[in-house]
């Protein structure tokens, strides 16, 4: 599909051997980009949390669905962002968006767990805040898989053994 691959620079590859080839020159740089990029995405998502939180705009009911809503057009634009930052072609949208997920996916875990203060004072808006930053990762990740399906005209290539 492309040569976005993670490998060690120091470990020499020869094409021949497994089928991989070494990353571009260059390479590491946009993929320490992209993390800069998704870790700073995510704080940007717990401060509207933390901000939000006590005006109920992650209780249930209308307001929560409207933030939903909303969510899908800002991660197609962070997706489009994410893909020029790294410097990968249209059709690496899904490995793009695998790669600027993790540390979101990551570091709210992470927070969650260890600090969860960081979403707020309100218990019920941390776990609501939580779960949107969850949202927002899986429709990156499902918007990418659709994005991708879009330009090979199908959501799964599919080819029987032999052809």
């Amino acid at each position: 599909m492309s040569d976005l691959v993670l490998q060690s620079p120091s470990s020499p590859v020869t094409p021949a051997a497994d089928g991989l080839r070494p990353p571009a020159p260059g390479f590491y740089l946009p993929v320490w980009r992209l993390v800069a990029l998704s870790v700073l995405l995510w704080g940007v998502g717990v401060a509207m949390i933390r901000q939000t939180s006590p005006l109920g705009l992650f209780a249930a009911g209308p307001a929560s669905w409207a933030l939903l809503a909303a969510t899908l057009p800002v991660v197609w634009l962070c997706l489009r962002v994410c893909r020029r930052v790294a410097g990968r072609p249209d059709a690496d949208i899904v490995q793009v968006a695998a790669l600027a997920s993790a540390p979101a996916l990551l570091l709210d875990g992470l927070a969650m767990s260890l600090a969860p203060w960081l979403y707020g004072p309100i218990e019920a808006g941390r776990r609501a805040g939580a779960g949107w930053v969850l949202w927002f990762v899986g429709a990156t990740l499902a918007l990418a898989f659709l994005q991708a399906g879009w330009q090979t005209r199908s959501l799964i290539a599919h080819q029987a053994p032999g052809e």
